[in-house]
């Protein structure tokens, strides 16, 4: 296991909701991407090539603990997987997974050394990583097992993403984008007319597909890559993006944040704290909060953006999907029961969590759920192997 340590960094949040916020930078490294397994619990990660940098928050990013692991390197991209670890991917071929939500990090290693910038599971509970020359690797777990798969491309791949139905999208240099349907056995590359480098990726469902690129490229799909529209252009290059729904969506690059409400046919820029820094990533919530990381350490976070009114809160069931055992990030005593539904409405179980504030839920069968408890809901999908 690396060597790792942490600092506690406080520094207060300093703009009204609705607006972009600033939560550091806190130290001038690069930080690639950011990731939240629940409202209140977040990681961000990069880095040098000889000491990767995680930090992480339990409090919406009031405050941060930076996690310094000597003798690994840059890492590039984080996520949760299915069996409820955290997984990140680096340079030379390094990567490091958590077990236990972040609290200390183990180290693999990819096929070949070769540098991997992202990567995403499908649901049927395979590892698809991209990277330098064109390398794609998959594997049934992290550990090891990493098998390198034809790619069709030497172009670097920057950028990797699934759809809830099962279709692989990678994208990279000289307008690379390359679309798989087997899990990532094969992959088929698009005819696009596009030479510029495309950096990141957000699919919405099988038709619905958006990615950013440099010179302000922001490129859509809605037929599953049968045709592209090259939605927007300018001179700012752009990193990342996520949409909330088909409609709102934001884009981020180098000094920019950009906010569509239409699907991408208009987008206005929001101004944000520190905007001489380059932003490299963004995420958001179920609850409508945003989160954004960049370079120089940068983290900003902005609060219910598009003005989300809900009966209920949102809570933490993690893994999701789930095999059946399901942790709640916020066990206590005398924790009540949590009702089970399903999407129907009907109540078909009701269970407290243990003392660990897991539950064990693996003797329902395959399906979607609703789990309620007092005023707080999440919905859970159990057994997704069996689908």
């Amino acid at each position: 296991m690396p060597k790792w340590y942490f600092v506690m960094l406080l520094l207060p949040l300093v703009a009204k909701a609705q607006s972009w916020q600033s939560m550091g930078p806190f130290h001038p490294d690069n930080l690639l991407d950011i990731h939240f397994i629940h409202p209140d619990t977040g990681f961000a990660v990069g880095g040098t090539t000889d000491a990767a940098r995680l930090y992480r928050t339990t409090n919406g990013g009031l405050t941060w603990n930076l996690q310094v692991l000597q003798n690994q390197p840059i890492q590039y991209a984080i996520g949760s997987t299915q069996d409820g670890r955290l997984f990140c991917s680096g340079f030379e071929g390094q990567g490091l997974y958590s077990s236990d939500l972040g609290l200390s990090w183990n180290s693999m290693e990819f096929a070949n050394g070769s540098w991997m910038m992202d990567w995403t599971q499908t649901p049927q509970g395979k590892l698809i990583a991209c990277g330098l020359n064109g390398s794609i690797q998959v594997s049934n777990q992290i550990e090891n097992g990493w098998t390198v798969v034809p790619s069709t491309t030497q172009s670097w791949l920057l950028a990797l993403a699934c759809s809830p139905e099962g279709q692989l999208w990678c994208v990279g240099e000289n307008g690379t984008i390359l679309k798989s349907t087997d899990e990532g056995s094969s992959w088929e590359k698009e005819d696009l007319e596009a030479p510029e480098t495309l950096t990141g990726i957000h699919v919405l469902n099988k038709d619905t597909v958006f990615v950013t690129g440099f010179n302000g490229l922001i490129l859509r799909t809605y037929n599953g890559g049968e045709s592209w529209q090259r939605i927007r252009t300018g001179e700012q290059n752009l990193n990342d993006l996520w949409f909330a729904s088909p409609l709102t969506g934001w884009a981020v690059g180098d000094g920019i944040i950009l906010h569509t409400t239409d699907g991408g046919n208009s987008w206005t820029q929001q101004p944000y704290p520190l905007n001489y820094l380059e932003i490299s990533a963004i995420t958001g919530l179920a609850n409508g909060t945003l989160y954004a990381s960049g370079k120089g350490g940068l983290l900003l976070k902005q609060t219910n953006p598009m003005g989300l009114e809900s009966q209920h809160s949102v809570f933490l069931l993690f893994p999701n999907p789930s095999e059946g055992r399901v942790q709640w990030l916020k066990p206590g005593p005398g924790t009540p029961s949590v009702e089970i539904y399903t999407t129907e409405g009907r109540l078909i179980s009701t269970q407290a969590p243990d003392s660990q504030g897991v539950l064990h839920l693996s003797h329902l069968p395959k399906g979607t759920y609703i789990l309620v408890q007092g005023n707080t809901r999440a919905k859970l999908l159990l057994h997704p192997n069996d689908f």
